[in-house]
């Protein structure tokens, strides 16, 4: 069995590495849902070897969580196909 790793994520440059670095050694796939960050946390995430997608901010953080969820249950190992940002949605922190 292969287990994947499903995390949303929004402005944790601070904190990401350390995290995935955390799981890297027995997730098999990091799939991280970004609410459009603004400083380096998805760079940090796509070099560390998570598949990144980027989408709005929601006010409701659990939004996102689900999406990372929904994301690994429709793309299984096989296939990534990242979103584009929606940044025109995004709330300016």
């Amino acid at each position: 069995m292969k287990l994947s790793v499903a995390m949303a994520t929004f402005n944790e440059e601070r904190n990401i590495e350390a995290c995935l670095n955390s799981i890297r050694g027995w997730a098999d796939e990091i799939i991280l849902v970004d609410g459009g960050s603004k400083d380096e946390t998805t760079k940090i995430a796509q070099r560390c070897g998570a598949k990144v997608t980027i989408t709005d901010n929601p006010l409701i953080f659990h939004i996102n969580k689900q999406k990372a969820v929904d994301f690994q249950q429709t793309i299984g190992f096989s296939s990534w196909m990242p979103m584009k940002a929606s940044r025109s949605n995004s709330k300016k922190k």
